[in-house]
């Protein structure tokens, strides 16, 4: 596969990612303020379901990164298995002040399904760093594309 379809399916793939991670923040804020957000609801059990997926796989690379010294991962996306070193180096980094680094997927599993104010805010911490963290990956994605403009 060339770079540059690399490229262009890893910006696809964190794009479909990123959609799902605002319609779970939009629909979490509206649940916290009390709104009725019943019209986003299916919208909401979709991105759950396309954020459990890529939760799912990506664990799965980063714990291969881990377990390798060099985070190298064999068989993989190699634009995800960049996203996994990428995050298993700033998970390495101390102190720690993100969610995102000392979250279990079966503690985000379990905040993606409820409706505790909480929990709730603490979803919405989560899905923002993980945002940026995609963001940063897609940037390279995009410059590879398109060069810098």
């Amino acid at each position: 596969m060339s770079n540059n379809w690399l490229a262009a399916e890893s910006f696809e793939r964190a794009h479909s990612i990123i959609s799902a991670l605002n319609t779970l923040s939009i629909h979490a804020k509206m649940v916290l303020a009390n709104i009725d957000d019943t019209a986003r609801s299916s919208d909401a059990v979709k991105a759950r379901a396309v954020l459990r997926a890529f939760l799912e796989s990506f664990g799965a690379i980063v714990k291969e990164a881990e377990r390798t010294r060099e985070g190298m991962v064999t068989g993989a996306d190699p634009r995800l298995s960049q996203l996994a070193r990428t995050f298993v180096a700033k998970r390495r980094q101390w102190p720690q002040h993100s969610r995102l680094y000392d979250v279990t997927l079966s503690e985000v599993d379990a905040l993606l399904e409820s409706d505790n104010p909480d929990n709730l805010r603490q979803l919405i911490a989560y899905l923002q760093e993980l945002r940026v963290l995609l963001e940063q990956n897609v940037h390279a994605d995009i410059v590879g594309l398109l060069g810098e403009i």
